[in-house]
Parts: structure tokens; sequence; C-alpha cells
């Protein structure tokens, strides 16, 4: 594993689903691998490039947005990473659901 802190990640069990608050400090996308990594118990280097999946710098971008208020998220977004269907959520929290 990597020497990274573990991202603020929660399970809520009423929603089957984890909840990820992402560090303002941050870069996003890869606290998305980071949690993604913890809650699959993989090392994020072994995992594919979320690259491959979404455009991590859109996802940066959005979230840098949406913090500075330049940018109101009315609605949900979701992409696929590592078969976790992750959603930024309206209020910039990520919702990450494990694969059925």
């Amino acid at each position: 594993m990597t020497d990274r802190p573990s991202p603020d990640l929660k399970y809520d069990a009423d929603a089957e689903a984890y909840v990820l608050v992402p560090s303002p400090e941050a870069d996003v996308s890869v606290e998305l691998v980071l949690a993604i990594a913890e809650i699959t118990d993989r090392d994020p280097l072994e995992m594919r490039p979320i690259y491959e999946c979404c455009d991590p710098e859109t996802i940066d971008a959005l979230c840098a947005a949406r913090r500075n208020d330049a940018v109101e998220i009315d609605g949900d977004v979701s992409v696929t990473i590592a078969d976790h269907r992750v959603t930024i959520e309206a209020d910039g929290t990520f919702r990450v659901e494990p694969p059925a």
C-alpha cells in the first residue's frame, strides 16, 4: 500500500454504500482511488488506472469549482471506477457503491 493517509471514508449501512468526504486541499481523483483501494483492500497501484474509466482532471476541476462556489451541482454525476459506482452528490460528497 501507499504511505498516503486514508481518505475520510465511512460506511452508510442504510444506503449500503461508502461516503467519501474529500479533503479541501487534496486531489479528489486521488482520494477516490485511495478510497476504493481501501474498500477493496487492494494496492492502488495495482488497480486499473482511473483515466481508463473517466477523466480525473474533470472530476478534480468540477469539485474545485464547486468548493469555490463557481458552479452549483444540481443533481448527481456518476462514473464507474474499479467496478464501483461513484456518485458526486450535490453537497460535494461522494457515494461509492460496491458492485452488486
